[in-house]
């Protein structure tokens, strides 16, 4: 069995740019980074949103820096940015979040579910 610690040592993220998606209702642009994880999910996802919040973030200005309403992939779950914090996803949630538009996403789950867009 592998160590939480270990698991988490180094986590490849993939950042879904639901903010730089030009054409709502096709899937949101997306990019890789692979960030420190720490002890926990958590810990790894805001390394990944800190570091592509730079001005050296990895794909420079050909993606909007993560905010919340992205989407942020890793080990095979979803996360909702948040305004504070990430909100998990089920598959069938992320699969629809995706190809809305930032407007419908950046207020934050408990907001996509009062407007049942998942």
């Amino acid at each position: 069995m592998v160590a939480l610690k270990e698991k988490y040592m180094n986590a490849k993220i993939t950042i879904h740019s639901i903010w730089s998606n030009r054409n709502p209702g096709q899937s949101a642009p997306s990019y890789s980074v692979e960030v420190e994880a720490g002890k926990t999910p958590e810990y790894a996802l805001e390394n990944a949103f800190v570091y592509t919040n730079t001005d050296e973030r990895p794909e420079g200005r050909s993606f909007c820096s993560t905010t919340s309403g992205d989407v942020l992939e890793m080990d095979g779950c979803f996360w909702l940015a948040e305004t504070v914090g990430f909100h998990k996803l089920t598959a069938e949630e992320a699969a629809k979040v995706l190809v809305l538009s930032s407007r419908d996403t950046s207020f934050g789950y408990a907001d996509l579910k009062a407007h049942k867009l998942i």
